[in-house]
């Protein structure tokens, strides 16, 4: 037998201590989001004790939580701001940007910033949800992991995106999504070592979060059965309705943070101030909407909704949750937007449910049915995530008897938003701070890894490699064009769908931001051919 080539024995260890690796960060990732899970719970219990007990005669005692609320909140802004500005909102932004490579992360301070902003802001009634926050915690514990293994570039980005798809894993128990959010999210190519890893390190952090909290499903719902396929058309119309909700909420958001940036200073103070009393007042009289939006969620999907003026109530809590998300997230402390996405998701599809009953009685089809079909459809619409939206849902549910509802319902909504919306979420916000802030000037003094889809109807497309003017210190590493991947020229020329590896050095961060502009379909290069 003849002996291994050195080279190839060297790699094959190194792609060993690579899955070890992401093993480890699965299950530091597991342990980090289990603590902050039951930290979050003992808070809301904590808040609710309050509520309770200054709930006395009169209860004139409970206007003093709106006050305690406001400082607490605009405690946790001052000290996000001061001490790890990264760690404000849901954090996956930032996590993009610094696996593109126009952003730096300081591990071990955002990992302390945004447990414990975490557990203070949304333990006080803000509508925010700890899986953004746990996402990126994952993926600070993978760049801490790495720089312990000596794993930089892209070893290292690697491991960073494990960790924030095991962090979703652990945050949902749902192994698949935080798999296919590492893939379909944060852009990793299909190659044996990303998916890998990243089966690896989502496997370990939900066996981790399962031992604590049990194999039960994060929401106990009613297993309905398959809907008959002449329901079809409804559920493509809940995608429909889906698809403009996820646009006015993307929209929300931006309008949202460029107002709050115009007001500079005054909206640094009165923003959480604001969302620190309203939060707190919804908490005291409508907590359906406070808090993660767990709750919410859960009564929708199994019809704990009062029959009397159910609509009504409904429509309160879709404008309430959609309302008070907004405004949390411009508060600008730690939490995600995830579990509220699917508490607003529920409610617009239930209340279509309802709606669906009076007009069409004879289907005997329930409002929950609406509502999962609705989680789905809205996250796809907001995220750009399709497979992991199908996914989550179907992992938090077990309803996989509405497997085909949710693929149609995913694909009309994506399909709007996309064609209407503009920019997924978590990458328009990333290119607001990078339209407001820039990259860091001396980011790319180490050679960084960039990986680049070409996406159809792109400026890119049809332009040879030679034309890119590309600087001093960027390296057209490979291409990965239908599976075959090649060493490129200066006269290869660029085609949809080809997977474009970077190696980048030095200070070219402008030119890094104009070619991932590029990359992008535009409206103009659609219109041009």
């Amino acid at each position: 037998m003849k002996e291994e080539v050195p080279l190839l024995k060297r790699q094959r260890t190194r792609r060993r201590y690579h899955f070890l690796g992401a093993v480890v960060v699965g299950a530091l990732s597991g342990w980090v989001a289990v603590g902050f899970q039951i930290a979050l719970k003992t808070a809301e219990q904590w808040r609710e004790t309050l509520i309770a007990t200054l709930s006395g005669p009169g209860g004139w005692g409970l206007w003093a939580i709106p006050v305690l609320a406001a400082g607490i909140i605009s405690l946790v802004a001052w000290v996000t701001r001061a001490a790890c500005p990264a760690a404000a909102g849901s954090g996956i932004p930032h996590l993009k940007g610094v696996l593109l490579g126009v952003r730096v992360m300081d591990g071990l301070r955002l990992l302390a910033v945004k447990f414990v902003g975490g557990v203070l802001a949304i333990g006080a009634g803000l509508s925010l949800g700890r899986e953004g926050p746990t996402v990126q915690m994952g993926g600070a514990i993978g760049q801490q992991v790495g720089l312990r293994m000596g794993r930089e570039g892209d070893s290292g980005a690697i491991l960073i995106a494990v960790g924030a798809g095991a962090g979703l894993s652990a945050a949902f128990n749902a192994p698949l999504a935080g798999f296919l959010f590492v893939m379909e999210e944060l852009h990793f190519e299909f190659a044996p070592l990303p998916y890998i890893s990243a089966l690896a390190a989502s496997i370990t952090a939900d066996t981790l979060s399962r031992a604590v909290s049990g194999q039960l499903p994060v929401f106990l719902v009613f297993r309905h059965s398959t809907p008959p396929l002449p329901m079809l058309p409804w559920f493509a119309g809940i995608g429909v309705v889906a698809g403009l909700l996820a646009i006015l909420f993307k929209t929300s958001l931006l309008k949202g943070l460029r107002l709050s940036e115009q007001r500079g200073p005054t909206g640094q103070v009165a923003l959480p101030i604001a969302a620190g009393v309203i939060g707190a007042l919804a908490a005291i009289w409508f907590p359906e909407i406070a808090g993660s939006g767990h709750r919410m969620a859960e009564d929708l999907l199994n019809s704990n909704i009062p029959s009397s003026d159910g609509f009504r109530l409904v429509l309160a809590m879709l404008a309430g949750k959609f309302a008070l998300t907004v405004l949390s997230y411009l508060a600008k402390v730690p939490g995600g937007i995830f579990a509220p996405m699917l508490a607003i998701g529920g409610a617009m599809g239930y209340g279509l449910g309802l709606l669906q009953g009076w007009l069409f009685p004879g289907w005997g089809l329930s409002p929950a049915v609406s509502a999962v079909v609705g989680m789905a459809s809205f996250f796809s619409g907001v995220v750009h995530a399709p497979l992991t939206g199908i996914a989550l849902i179907l992992e938090m549910t077990s309803n996989f008897n509405l497997l085909f509802p949710m693929m149609l319902a995913t694909v009309v909504a994506f399909s709007i938003s996309e064609s209407f919306g503009g920019q997924p979420v978590y990458e328009a916000l990333l290119n607001e701070d990078l339209a407001k802030h820039g990259p860091p000037p001396l980011l790319f003094q180490e050679p960084v890894h960039l990986h680049l889809l070409v996406e159809e109807r792109s400026e890119l497309v049809g332009k040879p490699l030679s034309q890119l003017g590309m600087p001093e210190g960027v390296l057209f590493v490979s291409v990965n064009r239908r599976g075959h991947k090649f060493v490129p020229g200066g006269g290869t020329i660029l085609v949809p769908g080809d997977a474009l590896e970077i190696m980048i050095s030095g200070e070219v961060g402008p030119w890094t931001t104009e070619i991932l502009d590029m990359a992008k379909a535009t409206e103009e290069a659609g219109n041009s051919s």
